[in-house]
């Protein structure tokens, strides 16, 4: 998608699909062995929230969303954008994890 076809869409709200995820806690299990160990497991909730189209930064290539309900703020470069459907999706290649007051992108 190119950025530059989102400068319209400054100031709208958008639903993202797939859903962003918020996490509500941590499990006792283990998701995954990594060079540092075990990971606990992630307790996830899918959300629906509007994120707000903030800026567009052509030269940059990316978008800055605002989740107004929970505070979270995320700039997505190009390539985490798939596409836009009508009438106000936001379709990601990623997957957006809401923990505490940050955001982490995972690939899908």
């Amino acid at each position: 998608m190119k950025i530059s076809e989102m400068k319209k869409d400054v100031g709208r709200a958008l639903r993202l699909r797939p859903h962003a995820k918020q996490v509500e806690s941590y499990g006792t299990g283990v998701s995954v062995w990594s060079s540092s160990g075990p990971r606990p497991v992630k307790i996830t909730a899918d959300t629906d929230y509007l994120w707000y189209v903030d800026a567009v930064d052509e030269k940059a290539g990316a978008v800055t969303l605002t989740c107004r309900h929970t505070g979270h703020q995320i700039t997505l470069a190009n390539d985490n954008i798939r596409e836009y459907r009508t009438p106000d999706f936001l379709m990601l290649r990623c997957q957006l994890l809401l923990e505490e007051s940050e955001v982490r992108i995972e690939p899908v």
